[in-house]
């Protein structure tokens, strides 16, 4: 802690003499690809234990994306010396990556890697996972900046960002890590099996997070001269392998001549079919990273032919990819769209192999290889499709696709099974409603518009960076309702998402916006996008789908609803007090009937029987709960403890066989800012737990409106037997007058019927 101190009082008055470096209102962005913001990673529970610190650091942080560099500098190091001199882990961390990124986007870039190295150290060793991850993401880009790398290289990083890092795999990928790093110390002059194993292991860990990276050269330079002699294809492949990740990295000639002399050398001996297939797949990759482009589609597609004649469809997969891609790259449109078809047939087909793969790093890269592939096809597609229906209905069944791939890597639980059988379904749509497929590409977006009358694609150019830069600023302005600078970004995303297919949406009589996003854009509220003069609230009813095709598409019960509420407003485990709570309830159950379990009633064991006792269809929970990329994260507070999916699960369970749920609402919930897979977390409680809806926050309201916006959407849904979706529309639309803080972050994820 000290050094960085010391670093960052060195530069405050520096910033006359630097040149421009990352650019901060797009937080920080080079290559196409963004620094993640550190500003919004506070959960809600540090925000009300140190409210300062928190209203320091979203001032620096604020300072930082209006290019106030010497404020955000001298913000984040008062931060700093507070937050360490309070021995606060999570805000001295927070300014400390604060003060590199702010280094970043001036242009100094090694005193920059050297404060975000030591954030991601420090955040490590203080078990704060979401920190140290971001900073790690944040140092490799800097890292490969100061060395030149071509932004191409790391496209990695982009899957890499809110993935691997912050996710159990990351953790449990740092332990393999440790371990690899001992048996590479003490390995003899051969190099067994089993340490093979874990260089690919250290090589990914090393190659996605740059811990420690002079250590990991060493140790792969030690790897190196052991492969040579090994008699072990397995270690020489792994250490290959690392070498040529390394290369794709760092481009020094050493690496990629040590892995071309092993390839070569396994190749040399007839080694058995999957020995080969494997070796003639990685030197296919070196190849094209070399840009011998003719050399490394040959190989790479004698590769795959080969892994299809001995029925390896993991290795099929992985160089089917590699394959199509490398078509691509030689401009090869057409033949690289049918090695793309070929490999989405095959993920349609791999569900038993990812099933019965019991090692949790190889099913988390094989769905990152499949959701890769598949949307390298479907911009394939779209650049050729002409606007053809056929090919339209192609591209959103494999974004359907990619989209349960991504959901099942939240789990690790297969559902593709499910995708199968509903694809049928997917072209039956109710009149009057529209499906938005949203893909964001490198320099443009695409949306696919589905009604029950047409399908079509409507593109906008845009670097990936200014979408990224218009979702985090939206985001930010409406999570205070002292801001006043929503407007801008709502109406710059409304142009990109909604203004070319209006006219489309407006001649189908379309009253029912359902938003289906990738990765993203999950954190955009749809329903607070502004065509320059109304809200899309005032015109649209707005439904959100991870996948259509795992929604529940059973009508809701508008005949006898029976309602189960449960609340706590006391201050517990650590988290303040709601007592808006108590009035939220009942006049929820003023209107609902039902029993209330409020506070020290609403415990797991109460909740659990009275489910069962009561078989209710509408569950609402009024307390806290908060949603993020780390499932194990995830949580609703009860009385007694903290609430998971599979408890949820478990509960609903006991309700007509879990399948009696028409909807969940959690009123006081919200998802962690700035983290595009929370929002899968909210929708795994309707997948998980068998309800066919959620009603969530994307940010706590704990407001009076919460409650005046919870009657009159409950009054719409029973009373007046709207749909799901339009009773959340005529209760956002009786806050519309007030700051959108407090009616946009709701919405429903699943059936919105």
């Amino acid at each position: 802690m000290a050094k960085a101190t010391a670093i960052a009082r060195a530069g405050v008055g520096e910033l006359g003499a630097k040149g421009m470096g990352f650019r901060p209102a797009a937080l920080c962005i080079w290559g196409g690809m963004a620094l993640c913001a550190l500003e919004l990673s506070v959960g809600p529970a540090r925000a009300e234990v140190n409210p300062g610190f928190a209203n320091q650091l979203k001032a620096a942080a604020a300072a930082l994306a209006d290019d106030r560099y010497s404020e955000a500098l001298a913000d984040y190091q008062s931060l700093f010396d507070q937050a360490t001199k309070a021995q606060d882990a999570t805000f001295t961390d927070l300014a400390q990556g604060g003060l590199g990124l702010t280094y970043a986007a001036i242009g100094d870039n090694r005193k920059a890697l050297d404060l975000l190295n030591d954030s991601a150290a420090q955040a490590r060793s203080d078990g704060l996972a979401e920190i140290a991850g971001k900073s790690q993401y944040n140092a490799a880009l800097v890292s490969a900046r100061l060395s030149n790398v071509p932004a191409s290289n790391l496209l990695w990083l982009n899957q890499l960002r809110g993935k691997a890092i912050t996710r159990d795999y990351g953790t449990r990928t740092e332990a393999t890590y440790k371990a690899a790093v001992t048996a590479f110390t003490t390995a003899g002059p051969t190099l067994a099996a089993s340490v093979g194993v874990k260089a690919r292991v250290l090589a990914v860990n090393y190659a996605y997070t740059l811990i420690d990276d002079d250590r990991a050269c060493a140790l792969l330079d030690k790897a190196l001269d052991l492969a040579v002699g090994a008699k072990s294809f397995d270690g020489q492949l792994a250490v290959a392998d690392a070498a040529i990740g390394r290369y794709a990295l760092y481009p020094e000639a050493r690496y990629s001549q040590m892995a071309t002399q092993i390839l070569q050398g396994i190749l040399a001996g007839k080694p058995e079919p999957v020995v080969q297939a494997q070796a003639m797949g990685l030197l296919g990759r070196l190849y094209g990273l070399q840009r011998y482009t003719s050399e490394a589609i040959s190989l790479t597609g004698e590769a795959n032919l080969l892994a299809t004649k001995i029925d390896n469809v993991s290795l099929e997969l992985e160089f089917g990819t590699q394959y199509a891609a490398l078509l691509e790259s030689a401009n090869q449109k057409g033949y690289a769209l049918a090695a793309y078809d070929r490999v989405a047939t095959l993920i349609e087909a791999m569900q038993p192999v990812l099933s019965a793969q019991t090692n949790i790093e190889q099913r988390a890269s094989l769905r990152q290889l499949m959701s890769q592939a598949l949307l390298a096809q479907v911009e394939d597609i779209l650049d050729l499709s002409s606007n053809d229906p056929a090919s339209l209905r192609r591209a959103r069944d494999l974004l359907e696709l990619e989209k349960v791939i991504d959901f099942e890597a939240y789990f690790d639980e297969p559902c593709i099974q499910s995708w199968v059988r509903s694809r049928k379904d997917l072209d039956q749509i109710d009149p009057g409603t529209a499906v938005i497929y949203p893909v964001v590409f490198d320099d443009h977006v695409v949306v696919i518009v589905a009604t029950s009358r047409a399908i079509s694609a409507f593109s906008t150019q845009i670097e990936v960076a200014q979408v990224a830069a218009d979702t985090d600023s939206l985001r930010h302005e409406l999570s205070d309702p002292q801001n006043t600078g929503y407007l801008a970004p709502a109406r710059a995303l409304y142009d990109v998402l909604l203004r070319p297919e209006a006219k489309m949406l407006q001649d189908a009589q379309v009253k029912t916006l359902v938003f289906a996003p990738n990765e993203s854009l999950r954190g955009v509220p749809l329903a607070v996008l502004n065509d320059g003069t109304d809200y899309v609230v005032s015109h649209y009813a707005v439904g959100t789908a991870i996948a259509l095709s795992l929604v529940d598409t059973t009508p809701m019960d508008h005949t006898h609803p029976v309602a189960l509420i449960a609340g706590l407003s006391q201050a517990r485990q650590g988290m303040p007090a709601l007592p808006n709570v108590v009035a939220e309830t009942g006049a929820i159950g003023r209107l609902l009937g039902g029993d209330i379990l409020l506070d020290a009633q609403f415990t797991k064991a109460n909740l659990a029987r009275q489910a069962a006792h009561q078989q209710p269809t509408l569950l609402h929970i009024a307390g806290h709960g908060h949603f993020s990329r780390l499932r194990e994260d995830n949580f609703i507070l009860s009385y007694d403890t903290r609430l998971t999916d599979v408890d949820l699960k478990t509960v609903i369970a006991s309700i007509n066989g879990g399948h009696g749920l028409d909807l969940v609402t959690l009123s006081a919930c919200e998802t962690a800012a700035g983290d595009q897979d929370a929002l899968l977390g909210l929708a795994g409680v309707a997948y998980q737990s068998g309800a066919r809806s959620v009603v969530g926050s994307l940010w706590e309201v704990s407001d009076a409106s919460t409650e005046k916006l919870m009657a009159a959407f409950y009054a719409g849904l029973v009373t007046r037997k709207l749909s799901r979706a339009e009773a959340l529309r005529q209760a956002q639309l009786s806050l519309i007058g007030s700051h959108p803080y407090y009616w946009s972050p709701f919405l429903i994820v699943g059936n919105w019927q």
